[in-house]
């Protein structure tokens, strides 16, 4: 049995150029298949293509007509498609071998007509038609296409096989596509089937020939025979058909598939010919309806390219399409054309479409029906690419899929993540951020998969207004990859309302739309919609153009309404005339008909032609809009389901109703639906729609379930019509029901119409009838009000809360709304106020004016409300669950965003007040933030650090207690921005401001997500040290701000532009000139501290640049406008990195200008180095470097060069050690300023070139080379160490000087590290390392050991006074008393580095140092990849602490380079001696290798002679087989003539012996002598004496005579012996014959050699 995979026994059933048809069985999902292969082991790329286009277009049509594909995948076959297996046979076989009647011929093709009409619908032309891929199953009558998208070409490599497929493709395929002129179409797969049908029905081709030039010669120009003439019992009908088909002119073939099968149909129902049939209304298909449309289907097919190809070809079309234009223009038509030239050219694009509903609002029911579309489109793709797509949701999406999957159900199978049944606690305007972003997100994915997608959304201008906003936020994600395309219909042909929608409410005109206005037709255009409709001579057509072009206005949908209405009314006929068949018209008859300028009017006409029941159908259909469900239909009309699916299909007869996908209906346009509509008045429309929702509700059984909003539209609709009371509580229920539901899924618009309608049914009465049901829709009337920022229609549904409330309980919801309608509103001061009396209201008492007191007495009373918990009693707070504290809490929580906003002293008194009533009455989603708060307020207003961060981590720890809260997202932003950094350094919280980030996203809180990310940029920019990551980084989050339309949006925005500013050598240093921020967008400060902020982080960055760039009046302007915009204590506690440089300002101009100036400049920077201080204080490495900084700035500017070094290089070390590099640069670059301005130019040279390289590394390359052309004669044009070494000494740390390199020309230290490095000498090595230590450590005395295992050898060491290096070669250091040994073997021992110094107490007592009467020591351990191998221990005498900052750095660089200079010195004399041992080694075996080719040399030698030898043989054997050859001839001469001799002269004279008298015994002497004659002469005595040559000549006698058949006793007397003696000789013989066990005759034996 053969296997191939899955696939089991695969039987070879056709082939054609490309591909190979197999039929087999998968066993992994048990079903026949058929498997098509290609042919080619190696297929060309255009191949498989093909399949993949194949495979998309079956999965995406579904039609039992055609044959479904299950999977596309590379098999050992090769690239595999696997088909159905229905069982059927190719027709060609069916018709080559069998002879079907002809109703089973037309029965088939009118179903192959039925399918391609369902394919032309859906935009797909099959383009290789041909018996060959129509599979028909005779058994069940099914039949099937196949073979789609398969394009004419000659298999690579093909002999005249591939020619018989080329002739046999050009038969099928049209003319037109022979020329090149066009592709596949509809027309052109009517050509194919009417070739089909002519071989069907004749059994031959039309056109017989032999090669392809021949067929497309005939085909192009020739005229086949009529069928009938071929066969002549085919009736004309049939004939008639079939050459329409194969018209060589698409005009003149039939207008559709639909209109073939309606032929079909007719003639086999009456045998009559469709033709004759005139008065029947043509209808146009979707090509005819284009007519003139040629520009714009340009311009649309390169908008579909740019969109399909973004990336890799230029996209110059925007992301958004507007299609607009007046009714009937031809929009729509327009937008499905386009959909169907994507899905034939660009099969990897994801099509969907959703349309807005004029009457029946539905949230969201556009993208929602896209959505589901896309899904479903996403569901058909094989595993392994679903498992892709699954990858790339989850991590774009996140927890954002639940919130799809909740919209879309399906969407879950795609994501893995299902919806949330228990969705976060979320405001309305957090839920719409929330839902926006996801489907941003959901967009993104196809950008990351690179799988295009166009989504035509129809009728936009009647979107609601959620809607509309998503739209809006959709052009801002479409360009590359998602493309957008909009219908939207004008009046009066004007653009105005498009304009409207673009500027005011939705999509912006900032190049991302693009509005392609559609017109009517011209009078050209509209002539040839005629000849291609009525398949007519153009100039015989022209007059009646005109005609229908003054009559129309050109407008597509008009123009074919108007030609309908006149071949129906017989005023347009077609018949036999002089000239032969054609049309006739009466022109003035049709000049006297009125204009068809309204739909109304004919299709009234068209209506009142049906019969009662239909006509009510229409009307109640139109009542439920657009799209018609049959279900509901059926419960409006009180029929059953069947029965109006029945009147459905007859009105779609009627051209009122066309299907769509999902088994609905639809009215064939919206004029047709409104025309209807507009039949019955006012009050009849009233009257149906209640009595439709009435319908629709009982018939489903008072439970809408998906259908609430169609129900809800219905009663809704109906006005005032009169109602019973029950049904009025119901009616006002529902639209509570569906309110709630439009508010979950952010469609706050249609949530606001359904309580707006709930209320209608309520009078004043009912509020003290149903009080509960009344305040519960007129609260969420405010809300939706106010998330839609309709705040006055808010405020007036508060003031229906405040009048008829029972109490204030009642109105702290609506006073909510209110307060966040100012806030919304921008009316902060308002809303405080609002704020403060509804709390006053409820107990809470706020003074006036916020003093020292206030804040005292809050902070006592929170902490004895704390105390009273208990430790570790926060985290067990039980939840809050009353209604009323709830509410509460969400007013304390708006009032203190009101007061936070507002800038107000009472921020901190509410906060407390709030954190205080949560830990009376329980925890609730706002408690983490109020906790997190109070531990910042505990740190910055308190100076309780430690307490503050406890609260930090509480809060932290009680927002993990429930993960469906809101606010965990500003929970993570105030304890990681202003709490943790006082614990942790700032480039361990990093991550964290991104997970902040990220959880503020998921709940839909734009404020703090673009709070997070911005302080994440801000941080990284003084924290981290890649300036060039950091702006990539800003470049893709900062366009996810602009999409998201987060705020601080400017301020990254102005950041981005200060990194642009000094990475970029060519940009102006401090002017902002773009490209992503200019000073003409610098932010003024204004209410909003969004504002507020980006006017601090603007006045700060430029005055960082002016600072660092040197321009001091500018970077003064810039500080001294940000420091009156905060406090010194505010700013130094919140971002002390910008007011270490405000005070590196004030220093700096401190030490110049007016007396009265420096004292205020220096005050001012004196108050702020306290503040750094005391944060210092409290966070080391993250602050005390920048108290460092400013203090090394404050005793610049009062002239102390040394105390200035001091702290600048304290600084410095400080910022290396907490990865601070932009500061560490700034510090260097004014220590060598102060050694410079000291007359120190040697280490100025040495602080510059650190400053430079550290500008360099960070990124800053504008300020390196700033720095270098500033001091360009001090890094380059100075004198080297060596030769100031004598004349000059520096600062020391304690202000005084002493000698030598306190800092160390790294230009001459990293010559002699190159010079260590290239020796390779051992024992020079180690004495160019004692020199180098002694040279830039400042040491009197130096040795290198060398560490072996436990083992310790001094290797070099030269002592005070020396003149050389002692070279000791590797002594144990127990044997020397000039070095400390007990020191030397701790630091080997332990790994850990040692110092000495005089005064202090030592890590370890070593006696070496009793004698010391000052200086110091250092040993210090060197090792290479963790390994331990040596020791550097240096010393001096003299001078305390000397080994200590960059002298410290500089050796610790030493002990490293030694390390590894002498590990490869020692590896290289290691492998010196192995070099040479491999040298030697070679050399043996060089010896060895020639000693063995010379033995070789001789083998061959021998094997030569060995072969000379054999062929003597070899010819010696041939002789002696010549000679052997000779004497068996020469024997068989013997022999005969032996035989010959015998017969004449013995013979004769025993035959006279035999006739003379003898006795007995002579007889028998005679006899004997003749049988051993013949025996001799036998074959048998041969036998005997070669292969029994053991045998005795006795035995030998015996054993003829016994062959003979001669008895023991005969023998006895022939031998003259006795009977014993011959049996003796006989069982001799026997045993040697091998029979003595045998059993075997002795005679039969012998008788048988």
């Amino acid at each position: 049995m053969a296997v191939i995979d899955e696939y089991v026994q695969p039987q070879l059933v056709f082939q054609d150029p490309v591909s190979v048809y197999y039929r087999a069985w998968c066993t992994e999902h048990s079903r026949k298949v058929i498997l098509k292969v290609l042919k080619s082991e190696r297929p060309h790329e255009s191949e498989m293509e093909m399949y993949k286009k194949e495979y998309a277009t079956l999965r995406e049509l579904d039609h039992p007509g055609i044959v479904k594909a299950f999977d596309l995948q590379q098999t050992s076959l090769g690239l595999t498609l696997s088909f159905e297996d229905t069982g059927g046979v190719q027709l060609k076989r069916i018709y080559e071998t069998t002879t079907p009647n002809r109703e089973a011929l037309l029965s088939w093709f009118l179903d192959v007509s039925r399918t391609l009409s369902h394919c032309h619908r859906r935009g797909v032309a099959h383009g290789n038609i041909s018996p060959y891929y129509i599979i028909v199953n005779r058994n069940t009558g099914q039949v099937q296409l196949t073979g789609f998208n398969n394009e004419l070409r000659m298999g690579r490599g093909e002999d005249l096989q591939g020619v018989d497929h080329l002739l046999m493709a050009l038969a099928y395929s049209a003319p037109e596509l022979k020329t090149g002129s066009s592709e596949p179409d509809c027309q052109s797969d009517l050509y194919s089937l009417g070739v089909v049908m002519y071989e069907a029905f004749t059994g031959r081709l039309p056109f017989e020939v032999d090669t392809a030039g021949e067929m497309i010669h005939s085909q192009v120009a020739i005229t086949p025979p009529s069928p009938s003439k071929i066969c002549l019992d085919i009736p004309r009908w049939l004939d008639e058909v079939i050459m329409t088909l194969m018209n060589r002119n698409p005009v003149g073939r039939f207008a559709s598939a639909e209109a073939l099968s309606v032929a079909l149909e007719e003639g086999m129902r009456t045998g009559e010919s469709p033709g004759c049939q005139t008065n029947q209304a043509l209808v146009a298909h979707a090509d005819v309806m284009l007519c003139g449309r040629e520009e714009e289907k340009r311009a649309l097919s390169k908008w579909v390219r740019g969109i399909s190809e973004a990336g890799s070809v230029s996209f110059e079309r925007p992301g958004v399409m507007v299609l607009s234009g007046v009714p009937g223009s031809g929009k729509t038509a327009l937008a499905e054309w386009v959909c169907r030239y994507a899905r034939q050219h660009h099969p990897e694009v994801i099509i969907a479409s959703g349309k807005f509903d004029q009457d029946v609002e539905r949230p969201g029911s556009a993208f929602i029906g896209a959505l589901q579309q896309v899904v479903r489109t996403l569901l058909g793709e094989p595993e392994e690419k679903l498992r892709e797509w699954r990858k790339v949701i989850q991590r774009l999406m996140g927890d954002g899929a639940s919130v799809l999957s909740a919209m879309v159900p399906d969407f879950s199978l795609i994501s893995g993540i299902s919806s949330d049944e228990r969705p976060m606690d979320l405001e309305s305007s957090a839920k719409a951020n929330v839902y926006h972003m996801t489907m941003v997100n959901f967009f993104r994915v196809f950008k990351q998969m690179n799988r295009p997608l166009i989504l035509f959304i129809d009728d936009v201008q009647w979107a609601d207004e959620d809607s509309r906003l998503f739209l809006n936020l959709l052009t801002e994600i479409s360009g590359e990859k998602v493309g957008l395309l909009a219908a939207f219909r004008t009046r009066d042909g004007k653009s105005a309302l498009v304009d409207d929608l673009l500027d005011t409410a939705t999509l912006k005109k900032n190049g991302t739309v693009d509005v392609m206005p559609v017109q009517g037709l011209d009078s050209l255009a509209v002539e040839t919609f005629l000849t291609l409709s009525l398949r007519e001579d153009r100039k015989r057509i022209a007059p009646l153009a005109d005609l229908f072009f003054a009559k129309t206005g050109g407008n597509p949908y008009q123009l074919n309404a108007f030609l309908e209405k006149v071949l129906r009314d017989g005023e347009l006929v077609r018949a036999h005339g002089p000239k032969g068949e054609g049309w006739h018209w009466n022109q003035r008859k049709l000049e006297a008909l009125p204009m068809c300028t309204s739909a109304a009017q004919w299709v009234s006409e068209r209506v009142d032609r049906l019969d009662m029941q239909m006509r009510r159908l229409v009307e109640a259909a139109s009542l439920l809009g657009h799209k018609v469900v049959p279900e509901l239909l059926a419960m409006v009309v009180q029929r059953s389901e069947s029965k109006v699916r029945e009147g459905l299909e007859a009105l779609c007869d009627e051209k009122i109703f066309v299907h769509v996908d999902d088994g609905g209906f639809r009215f064939v346009h919206d004029l047709v639906q409104k025309a209807a509509y507009e039949r019955m008045n006012r009050g009849q429309r009233e009257v149906a729609h209640f009595s439709a929702g009435m319908h629709m509700y009982e018939g489903l059984d008072r439970s809408p379930g998906p259908y609430l909003f169609d129900v809800i539209y219905q009663f809704n609709a109906s006005g005032t019509v009169p109602m019973r009371e029950s049904y009025r509580k119901e009616l006002v229920l529902l639209n509570l029901a569906a309110g709630k539901r439009a508010m979950e899924i952010s469609s706050f618009g249609l949530a606001l119409d359904c309580f707006r309608c709930g209320l209608r049914f309520l009078g004043d009465e009912d509020w003290a009838n149903d009080y509960a049901l009344c305040l519960d829709m007129t609260s969420l009337a405010a809300e939706a009000a106010y998330a839609l920022g309709e705040y006055a229609v808010m405020d007036a549904y508060v003031a229906t809360v405040e009048t008829h409330a029972q109490n204030d309980w009642d109105c702290v919801d609506v006073w909510r709304m209110r307060v966040r309608g100012a806030i919304a509103a921008n009316d902060l001061a308002g809303a405080l106020v609002l704020g403060r009396e509804t709390l006053v209201r409820f107990g809470f008492r706020l003074p006036e004016n916020v003093n020292r007191g206030h804040q005292v007495v809050a902070f006592m009373r929170i902490r004895r409300a704390l105390s009273r918990l208990g430790p570790g009693g926060i985290e067990l707070l039980p939840a809050m669950t009353d209604s009323r504290h709830r509410s509460i809490m969400d007013l304390l929580f708006t009032v203190v965003m009101a007061s936070y906003l507002a800038g107000s002293d009472l921020s901190p008194l509410i906060i407390l007040s709030a954190l205080r009533y949560s830990l009376k009455h329980g925890r609730s989603k706002y408690t983490p933030f109020l906790l997190a708060t109070y531990g910042f307020i505990c740190a910055r207003v308190a100076n309780d650090v430690e307490k503050g961060v406890a609260q930090g981590q509480s809060a932290l720890t009680l927002m993990e207690k429930d993960a469906h809260w809101a606010g965990r997202g500003k929970t993570l932003v105030v304890t990681v921005c202003l709490i943790r950094h006082w614990k942790e350094p700032i480039h361990r919280l990093l991550p964290l401001y991104l997970s902040a980030y990220e959880q503020s996203l998921a709940e839909g809180d734009s404020e703090y997500a673009g709070s997070a990310v911005s302080a994440w940029f801000y941080s990284r920019f003084f924290a981290s040290g890649d300036l060039h990551q950091l702006a990539r980084d800003m470049v893709v989050y900062g366009e996810e701000m602009e999409r998201l339309r987060l705020p601080f949006k400017g301020t990254v925005r102005n950041l981005q532009q200060t990194v642009a500013n000094l990475t970029e050598p060519s940009a102006h240093p401090v002017l902002f000139s773009g490209p992503f921020f200019t000073d003409g967008e610098r932010p003024r400060g204004g209410d909003m501290p969004n504002d507020h902020i980006a006017a601090l982080n603007y006045h700060i960055t430029k005055g960082l640049l002016a600072f660092l760039f040197g321009d001091d009046a500018l970077a003064l302007h810039h500080v001294e406008r940000y420091t009156a915009m905060i406090d010194e204590g505010t700013s130094t506690f919140t971002i002390p990195v910008y007011s270490a440089f405000a005070a590196a300002v004030f220093a700096r101009h401190g030490g110049r200008g007016k007396t009265s100036k420096q004292k205020g400049w220096l005050k001012k920077a004196t108050r702020i180095e306290k503040e750094l201080g005391r944060a210092a204080g409290k966070a080391s490495y993250n602050f005390s470097h920048l108290h460092d900084m400013v203090r090394g700035e404050l005793y610049l500017a009062k002239k102390n060069l040394p105390k200035a070094v001091h702290y600048f290089e304290l600084a410095g070390e400080k910022a290396k050690d907490n990865n601070f590099v932009f500061h560490e640069a700034y510090v260097a670059e004014r220590a060598g300023f102060c050694y410079l301005k000291a007359g120190k130019n040697r280490l100025a040279r040495v602080c510059l070139t650190e400053a430079v390289n550290l500008w360099r590394f960070w990124g800053a390359e504008s300020k390196a080379q700033k720095l270098e052309k500033h001091y360009e004669q001090v890094l380059w044009s100075f004198p080297s160490m060596g030769q100031e070494r004598e004349g000059h000494q520096r600062f020391s740390a304690a202000g005084g000087f002493h000698s030598g390199g306190g800092l160390l020309d790294l230009e001459g230290l990293s010559k002699s590290f190159e010079v260590l490095s290239s020796e390779r000498t051992y024992d020079r090595l180690v004495e160019k390392l004692v020199l180098t230590a002694l040279e830039y450590g400042g040491a009197e005395a130096a040795a290198v050991c060398r560490m072996d295992g436990e083992q310790v050898t001094v290797e070099a060491q030269k002592g005070a006074g020396a003149e050389a290096v002692d070279l000791c070669g590797s002594v144990s250091l127990s044997d020397t008393t000039s070095l400390p040994s007990v020191m030397i073997h701790y630091v080997a021992r332990t790994g850990t580095m040692l110092q000495y110094n005089h005064g202090e107490d030592p890590v370890v007592y070593d006696p070496y140092f009793d004698g010391f009467k000052g200086g110091s020591a250092i040993c210090i351990p060197s090792s290479v990849q963790s390994r331990r191998c040596g020791i550097l221990y240096l010393e001096n005498r003299t001078l305390n602490h000397l080994f200590e900052g960059r002298r410290l750095r500089v050796l610790k660089t030493l002990s490293s380079q030694m390390a590894i200079s002498m590990e490869n010195t020692r590896l290289y004399e290691s492998l010196k001696e192995q070099t040479e041992k491999l040298q030697m080694v070679n050399r043996v075996l060089k010896d060895e290798i020639a000693d063995r080719r010379g033995k070789e040399l001789a083998l061959i030698e021998k094997e030569k002679e060995l072969k000379e030898s054999g062929e003597k043989l070899k010819e010696a054997n041939i002789s002696l087989k010549q000679m052997l050859s000779k004497s068996d001839e020469n024997m068989g001469e013997i022999q005969e003539n032996m035989m010959r001799n015998v017969d004449d002269l013995i013979i004769p004279y025993l035959e006279r012996l035999k006739g003379t008298r003898l006795t007995l015994a002579q007889g028998n002497l005679v006899e004997m002598l003749e049988k051993n004659i013949d025996d001799i002469l036998s074959p048998f005595a041969r036998k005997l004496n070669a292969g029994f040559a053991r045998l005795t000549p006795a035995e030998i006698q015996t054993s003829q005579l016994v062959r003979s058949g001669k008895t023991t006793k005969e023998i006895a007397e022939l031998l003259n012996l006795s009977p014993r003696t011959i049996d003796a000789y006989r069982d001799s013989i026997r045993k040697k014959l091998d029979l003595k066990k045998s059993g075997v005759n002795l005679r039969v034996y012998l008788m048988q050699m």
